[in-house]
């Protein structure tokens, strides 16, 4: 083998250890600009091994509930939606953290982004405390503290979303009073699901708008039925961090 044919297979070698020794969460969230490549977000929570204060109280997966396409908002504040599985205890408090990037990679959300996880699983609903600018696009992600010392045990959630102009046909249709299950459908149409998701899962859910949260998630744009029957848990902002869990006092935190 010429002395050139060496040099190239040692790093054909070394670039093949470096990749495979990256995190596994890295792998799967790292995907760049969905308007430039399209590609779908990484809805499911990746990871390593799970550190010693994750409680899985559930057999369903660390999911963000986005669409499968990178998602729209025409909302200054969005509010997205996370399955959480992993829970506080009365013995363990469990923190997740949330960070909002822009297209370059830059923080642009600053504390609180503290999670208090709730002490059952369910669907957590965190609003953005950062504005979003129109016609960008950001990427974010909600981390479950597990281990503090190494990310890599941590299961983690990204998606990307975008805050865009609202059509002309939509600022028609939101002319005047819009009854929320008629503003579900206007959304959907216009494929702003996330919009659609937070306007009724904010709510509470008499019969109709059941049927109707049941009916949104088994949309093929979100196929996530299986999360129909979770409880719904709003998580304010309080003491400078997302409280999902009121039973807590400030003493327990």
């Amino acid at each position: 083998m010429t002395s050139r044919k060496i040099i190239v297979a040692v790093i054909w070698v070394l670039i093949s250890f470096l990749t495979s020794s990256l995190p596994i969460e890295a792998q799967s969230t790292e995907n760049g600009d969905p308007g430039k490549n399209g590609r779908a977000p990484d809805r499911n929570g990746g990871g390593g091994s799970r550190g010693p204060n994750c409680i899985a109280s559930s057999n369903k997966q660390f999911r963000a509930l986005v669409p499968k396409d990178p998602a729209q908002t025409i909302a200054e504040l969005p509010t997205i939606l996370v399955y959480t599985p992993y829970t506080s205890t009365t013995t363990t408090t469990l923190y997740a953290r949330f960070k909002l990037q822009d297209d370059k990679d830059h923080d642009v959300m600053k504390p609180p982004n503290l999670i208090l996880l709730p002490s059952k699983p369910g669907v957590i609903l965190l609003t953005f405390h950062k504005q979003l600018e129109k016609g960008k696009s950001y990427h974010w992600y909600v981390t479950i503290i597990c281990d503090s010392e190494q990310e890599d045990k941590n299961p983690r959630v990204a998606a990307w979303i975008k805050r865009v102009e609202s059509s002309t046909a939509l600022q028609s249709k939101l002319q005047g009073p819009v009854p929320p299950l008629n503003l579900v459908d206007i959304y959907s149409e216009e494929k702003l699901w996330i919009d659609a998701l937070a306007l009724l899962a904010k709510r509470p859910l008499d019969h109709d708008q059941k049927l109707a949260w049941t009916s949104l998630l088994k949309m093929k744009e979100l196929n996530l039925q299986e999360f129909a029957s979770e409880e719904i848990i709003s998580c304010p902002i309080e003491d400078k961090i997302y409280n999902c869990n009121p039973h807590l006092t400030n003493s327990d935190k």
